[in-house]
């Protein structure tokens, strides 16, 4: 810090002179230990501040290098499973071309053993064309029979049917009747007995 220098000790010229060079080299002196002292202050708080940018930095790089890392270990994994995936699906389309290819064969079989029997058949009914001829049209005729039987026992039954639902609803009616005149006698016969009962 710079000296206060009073003007009682600085009374003569020559006292003057000596007293300004002091001062000017007590300033100077103490400029450049301020000067010193600031530079100091200022390198240690950079030391400080770098060593702690620097823990910083190395936190820093060394969470993005772990990020990183998982990132290429997943990448990794989802290109090995879409080759996986990849490489399966050629082989079902692999084997349903195969598929494809056998059901071919199979169906060009099916229809060469269907046209072998179909000429067996062929050749089977040519040696018997009045035979089959007479059997279809018996057949038909039997069936045209059974087909007009089918209908008049069809009228036949729905005639019948009408007449047991008639003789039924008679009954029916009939038998209410009775019950109602069995209701209307027992009140009657409950009433003589109470007039019978009431005068004795």
């Amino acid at each position: 810090m710079p000296r206060k220098v009073t003007q009682e000790i600085l009374s003569s010229p020559e006292q003057e002179d000596v007293g300004i060079e002091e001062m000017e080299e007590d300033e100077v002196g103490s400029e450049d230990n301020s000067m010193l002292e600031m530079i100091s202050m200022l390198k240690e708080f950079q030391k400080r501040k770098a060593t702690k940018n620097s823990t910083r930095t190395n936190l820093f790089q060394n969470k993005k290098q772990a990020m990183y890392t998982e990132a290429r270990k997943n990448a990794d994994a989802v290109v090995l499973e879409g080759v996986a995936y990849v490489e399966h699906y050629k082989k079902t389309i692999m084997e349903l071309k195969a598929s494809e290819l056998s059901a071919e064969v199979q169906l060009q079989g099916i229809l060469a053993t269907v046209t072998t029997l179909d000429d067996h058949v062929q050749a089977a009914l040519s040696l018997y064309p009045s035979m089959f001829d007479v059997l279809s049209h018996k057949r038909a005729a039997e069936i045209n029979d059974a087909c007009e039987l089918i209908e008049k026992h069809g009228r036949d039954l729905h005639l019948s049917r009408r007449r047991l639902i008639r003789e039924a609803k008679t009954k029916v009616e009939d038998q209410l009747e009775s019950q109602r005149v069995a209701t209307d006698a027992s009140d009657l016969i409950r009433h003589y007995k109470s007039l019978l009962l009431s005068r004795s």
